[in-house]
């Protein structure tokens, strides 16, 4: 049940019944995240006043960025180049994203909102790590993408019509009241 095999460092044996395999999934890192090329480490002291209570790191990103990239990775020390990734940015993607050994995942043109990063990884046999890696991400919107934006120019539009009703009526009563002392004048 043994195999050999020659190689140019001698003869290698294999026992298939004593091949261990290996169960335990591969720890998952988001290492850090670039922002239209740009690197925004998640251990920037900048980024850490952005850590919500409850830990879970938070990116944040400009209005109008064009392109979001997140590179992450897992540890596995026998076949590192045989890990296998997942991801998805939850309030986008409808499921996971099948990335292959890709440790990369990129985004254009988020529409403005809240999201959140998460990618696993499987090792060389297998066996996943569910609960794998998460990244809050709030993308700012423009200021004519805010709630608050449309009212205000309602409210804006009222005033300016308001004002100009305002000044009609005065320059009438104006007029009116100019004619009625020419009228007394003449009298």
């Amino acid at each position: 049940g043994r195999l050999w095999f020659a190689s140019a460092g001698g003869l290698v044996v294999v026992d298939p019944q004593r091949v261990r395999v290996n169960k335990v999934p591969p720890p998952v890192v988001i290492e850090d995240v670039l922002i239209n090329g740009n690197p925004v480490p998640l251990g920037d002291p900048a980024a850490s006043s952005l850590r919500p209570p409850h830990g879970q790191a938070r990116c944040i990103v400009p209005p109008g960025s064009g392109q979001v990239e997140f590179r992450y990775t897992a540890l596995s020390l026998a076949a590192p180049k045989r890990v296998l990734f997942k991801y998805r940015l939850e309030g986008l993607d409808q499921g996971w994203v099948a990335a292959g050994n890709r440790r990369s995942a990129y985004y254009s043109h988020l529409p403005p909102g809240d999201y959140r990063f998460h990618v696993i990884a499987c090792n060389n046999f297998g066996y996943w790590n569910e609960e794998g890696a998460s990244l809050a991400v709030r993308v700012l919107p423009f200021f004519w993408q805010t709630w608050w934006f449309v009212p205000a120019c309602c409210l804006t539009g009222m005033s300016l019509v308001g004002a100009g009703v305002i000044t009609v009526v005065r320059r009438r009563h104006r007029e009116r009241v100019e004619r009625l002392q020419r009228e007394q004048l003449v009298e």
